[in-house]
């Protein structure tokens, strides 16, 4: 869950009372995670390391209310989402499970089978522009370079969403 800074003592002590207790002593990657034994919530306050503050007030501003869990809880956009799945990919260094690429792929795909607000054709020039901007075009286009290839499906808007990179900096 992606919490703002001066929410998160807070979110945090609502959780304790819930049975939630710290994982760890200190965040690790500035995550906190917290446990009740039966599930795990990851709580970050940036979208990822590194991010400038730009990147930082800009992505809340195209955030999509969730309602069904209440009316203060937002998901990234489509294309927010899309890049910070292929961030936390390349972040740990590709070994993730194979569903993290199911969901990549339902994201390439506009997820037409859940009817909800992914549900729509991605847009490839907000993509590759955001990308460019966080400094994600390397994960990008290494994600994108996976779900083709394991999805067939996807490979023509993957095509038009990949980024175009320097050979050098496709084969480091």
């Amino acid at each position: 869950l992606w919490v703002q800074q001066r929410d998160l003592s807070g979110l945090l002590g609502f959780l304790s009372q819930n049975q939630f207790r710290p994982m760890s002593a200190e965040p690790v990657q500035g995550v906190h995670r917290v446990t009740d034994r039966h599930t795990q919530l990851a709580l970050r306050t940036s979208l990822f390391e590194g991010a400038s503050p730009a990147v930082q007030a800009e992505a809340p501003a195209r955030t999509i209310p969730m309602r069904a869990f209440g009316p203060s809880t937002f998901r990234l956009d489509l294309e927010d989402a899309l890049l910070f799945h292929c961030h936390q990919q390349a972040s740990a260094g590709y070994e993730v499970p194979a569903l993290s690429f199911v969901d990549l792929r339902e994201m390439l795909l506009g997820a037409p089978m859940l009817g909800g607000p992914y549900s729509r054709p991605l847009d490839p020039q907000a993509l590759q522009l955001r990308a460019r901007q966080w400094g994600l075009e390397r994960a990008l286009y290494v994600s994108l370079s996976i779900a083709s290839r394991l999805f067939p499906e996807t490979d023509a808007i993957a095509a038009e969403a990949m980024p175009t990179l320097r050979a050098t900096r496709r084969t480091r």
